[in-house]
């Protein structure tokens, strides 16, 4: 921060789950401290099975006024009876968070809960909810004046997407597509449930605020041969404040 100390925000393994922790030296030195107390944020051990193929991810940047906003994507799972590939009924998930949240530290160091509302996408893989499981691979921009960007993943639509927050509102967010796995693979969602997915995104901000993203993708997403998958890197660019405009269309570039 301004005054030379470090924030720091890291994930610790208690039994078999992950548990959300901080850390600062501005103290002179380093006490850690359990954020998110009240629950585990999902399975954090190689053997887990569900959620498939799960990232956790979070990540840390500081406010206007200095105090820390920590984003994380929480992969709490309660059952796992629900639809599986194309429909059938499966050990899949069902009952579950997999979900972006947001804790912002106060002026007293407290810290206040925000839960990110899901996109408003429309497109779904057979029975799974639109929108849903999303902020995988998550990714905070502080856009000043009390504003906040998110990129990162909506996986059961197979979006890369970007989020806006209100104004000094972390209650409020719209999102907006950035790309689409069905794009990218000219495929049929109906045809290709839990085959396609993301395995990573970076982004770069440009001086022009234009925003730079490269991100991985998978075909076969989850086939346990890993011979069968194909990789393919893309980089896209876009203005955020065009997003959602019916004539803009950001530029996509595959890396080869």
């Amino acid at each position: 921060d301004n005054n030379g100390f470090v924030h720091i925000v890291y994930l610790k393994r208690q039994g078999e789950d992950a548990w959300l922790h901080y850390a600062t030296n501005k103290s002179g030195s380093w006490p850690t401290e359990l954020l998110f107390a009240n629950s585990d944020l999902g399975p954090y051990n190689e053997g887990s099975t569900f959620p498939r193929f799960m990232h956790h991810s979070l990540d840390l940047k500081l406010q206007d006024n200095g105090k820390p906003i920590v984003q994380f994507f929480n992969g709490k799972i309660y059952n796992v009876i629900a639809c599986g590939p194309l429909g059938r009924i499966d050990s899949s998930y069902s009952f579950y968070e997999l979900n972006l949240n947001i804790l912002a530290q106060e002026a007293n160091d407290s810290w206040t809960y925000y839960s990110v509302p899901t996109p408003d996408f429309n497109e779904s893989f057979g029975c799974l909810p639109a929108g849903d499981r999303f902020g995988e691979f998550s990714h905070l921009i502080n856009a000043g004046s009390g504003q906040f960007y998110s990129i990162g993943n909506a996986l059961h639509n197979g979006k890369a997407m970007f989020g806006r927050s209100g104004i000094a509102d972390l209650n409020s967010w719209n999102f907006y597509a950035v790309d689409s796995l069905r794009r990218a693979y000219n495929s049929n969602p109906s045809d290709n449930l839990f085959w396609e997915g993301f395995d990573g995104i970076r982004f770069a901000q440009s001086d022009d605020s234009v925003i730079n993203m490269i991100y991985i993708t998978s075909r076969l997403y989850g086939k346990l041969n890993s011979n069968d998958i194909l990789k393919r890197f893309y980089f896209a660019s876009f203005n955020p404040d065009s997003l959602g405009s019916k004539n803009y269309t950001p530029y996509y570039r595959e890396i080869t």
